[in-house]
Protein backbone atom coordinates (compact mmCIF):
# COMPACT_ATOMS: atom_id res chain seq x y z
CA UNK A 1 0.00 0.00 0.00
CA UNK A 2 1.50 3.29 -1.06
CA UNK A 3 1.40 6.31 1.18
CA UNK A 4 -0.43 9.12 -0.59
CA UNK A 5 -0.04 12.65 0.62
CA UNK A 6 -1.00 15.69 -1.38
CA UNK A 7 0.48 19.06 -0.49
CA UNK A 8 -2.10 21.61 -1.59
CA UNK A 9 -0.09 24.79 -1.03
CA UNK A 10 3.46 25.86 -1.59
CA UNK A 11 5.79 25.07 1.29
CA UNK A 12 6.08 28.15 3.45
CA UNK A 13 8.50 28.61 6.32
CA UNK A 14 7.73 31.20 8.97
CA UNK A 15 9.67 32.19 12.04
CA UNK A 16 7.91 31.92 15.40
CA UNK A 17 6.75 35.53 15.08
CA UNK A 18 4.86 34.61 11.91
CA UNK A 19 7.19 36.35 9.47
CA UNK A 20 7.55 34.53 6.16
CA UNK A 21 11.20 33.60 5.65
CA UNK A 22 10.99 31.05 2.83
CA UNK A 23 8.70 29.79 0.09
CA UNK A 24 9.28 26.74 -2.09
CA UNK A 25 12.49 26.04 -0.17
CA UNK A 26 14.07 29.42 -0.99
CA UNK A 27 15.14 31.15 2.21
CA UNK A 28 15.00 34.93 2.04
CA UNK A 29 16.35 35.77 5.50
CA UNK A 30 16.42 34.19 8.91
CA UNK A 31 16.91 36.67 11.72
CA UNK A 32 18.68 35.52 14.87
CA UNK A 33 16.90 35.73 18.17
CA UNK A 34 18.17 38.46 20.40
CA UNK A 35 19.63 37.82 23.82
CA UNK A 36 21.20 39.85 26.58
CA UNK A 37 19.74 42.01 29.33
CA UNK A 38 17.34 43.96 27.10
CA UNK A 39 16.70 41.44 24.30
CA UNK A 40 13.62 39.26 24.01
CA UNK A 41 15.48 36.46 25.79
CA UNK A 42 17.26 38.62 28.35
CA UNK A 43 16.36 39.62 31.89
CA UNK A 44 13.63 41.98 30.71
CA UNK A 45 12.51 39.82 27.79
CA UNK A 46 9.85 37.16 27.52
CA UNK A 47 12.19 34.20 28.05
CA UNK A 48 13.61 35.21 31.42
CA UNK A 49 17.16 35.47 32.64
CA UNK A 50 18.70 32.47 30.90
CA UNK A 51 18.26 33.73 27.35
CA UNK A 52 19.36 31.89 24.23
CA UNK A 53 20.85 32.51 20.85
CA UNK A 54 19.72 30.83 17.69
CA UNK A 55 16.99 30.68 15.11
CA UNK A 56 13.57 29.06 15.14
CA UNK A 57 11.08 28.49 12.35
CA UNK A 58 7.87 26.64 11.63
CA UNK A 59 7.32 24.63 8.46
CA UNK A 60 3.65 24.09 7.68
CA UNK A 61 2.55 21.13 5.56
CA UNK A 62 -1.05 21.04 4.33
CA UNK A 63 -2.56 17.87 2.88
CA UNK A 64 -5.94 17.05 1.32
CA UNK A 65 -6.71 13.54 2.55
CA UNK A 66 -7.83 10.53 0.58
CA UNK A 67 -10.67 8.42 2.00
CA UNK A 68 -9.46 6.48 5.04
CA UNK A 69 -5.95 7.93 4.98
CA UNK A 70 -4.02 7.75 8.23
CA UNK A 71 -0.34 8.31 7.28
CA UNK A 72 1.13 11.67 6.32
CA UNK A 73 4.77 12.25 5.41
CA UNK A 74 6.85 15.15 6.77
CA UNK A 75 9.57 15.51 4.10
CA UNK A 76 11.85 17.71 6.23
CA UNK A 77 11.77 15.27 9.15
CA UNK A 78 10.71 16.21 12.65
CA UNK A 79 11.48 15.96 16.34
CA UNK A 80 8.53 14.24 18.04
CA UNK A 81 7.98 16.91 20.68
CA UNK A 82 8.06 19.70 18.08
CA UNK A 83 4.87 18.94 16.11
CA UNK A 84 1.32 20.24 16.06
CA UNK A 85 -1.24 18.28 14.02
CA UNK A 86 -4.64 19.61 12.91
CA UNK A 87 -7.58 18.00 11.08
CA UNK A 88 -9.99 20.51 9.52
CA UNK A 89 -8.59 23.21 11.80
CA UNK A 90 -8.96 21.24 15.05
CA UNK A 91 -5.70 20.62 16.89
CA UNK A 92 -5.19 16.96 17.78
CA UNK A 93 -3.93 15.78 21.15
CA UNK A 94 -0.57 14.01 21.15
CA UNK A 95 -2.57 10.88 21.98
CA UNK A 96 -4.56 11.12 18.70
CA UNK A 97 -1.58 10.30 16.49
CA UNK A 98 1.76 8.49 16.48
CA UNK A 99 4.93 10.30 15.47
CA UNK A 100 7.98 8.18 16.23
CA UNK A 101 10.05 7.59 13.08
CA UNK A 102 10.97 11.21 12.33
CA UNK A 103 9.20 11.34 8.95
CA UNK A 104 5.64 9.96 9.18
CA UNK A 105 2.67 11.03 11.28
CA UNK A 106 0.05 8.29 11.68
CA UNK A 107 -3.42 9.30 12.83
CA UNK A 108 -5.25 6.91 15.17
CA UNK A 109 -8.51 7.47 13.28
CA UNK A 110 -8.76 7.55 9.48
CA UNK A 111 -9.84 10.84 7.92
CA UNK A 112 -12.52 11.39 5.31
CA UNK A 113 -11.99 12.16 1.64
CA UNK A 114 -11.19 15.86 1.30
CA UNK A 115 -10.36 16.49 4.97
CA UNK A 116 -7.56 18.99 5.43
CA UNK A 117 -4.64 17.79 7.56
CA UNK A 118 -2.05 20.35 8.63
CA UNK A 119 1.23 19.45 10.26
CA UNK A 120 3.17 22.29 11.86
CA UNK A 121 6.82 21.33 12.23
CA UNK A 122 8.73 23.58 14.63
CA UNK A 123 12.42 23.73 13.72
CA UNK A 124 15.13 25.29 15.87
CA UNK A 125 18.50 26.45 14.61
CA UNK A 126 17.20 26.19 11.03
CA UNK A 127 20.06 26.76 8.61
CA UNK A 128 19.54 27.06 4.88
CA UNK A 129 21.91 25.13 2.65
Amino acid sequence: MAIQSFITDDIKIRDLNGFLIATDGIVSAIPNSTSGTTGTSGTTGTSGTSGFSGTSAMIVYTYTATAGQTTFNVPSGYVTSMLAVFVNGVKLSQFDYTATDGYNVVLNNPVQLGDIVEIDNFVSNYIST
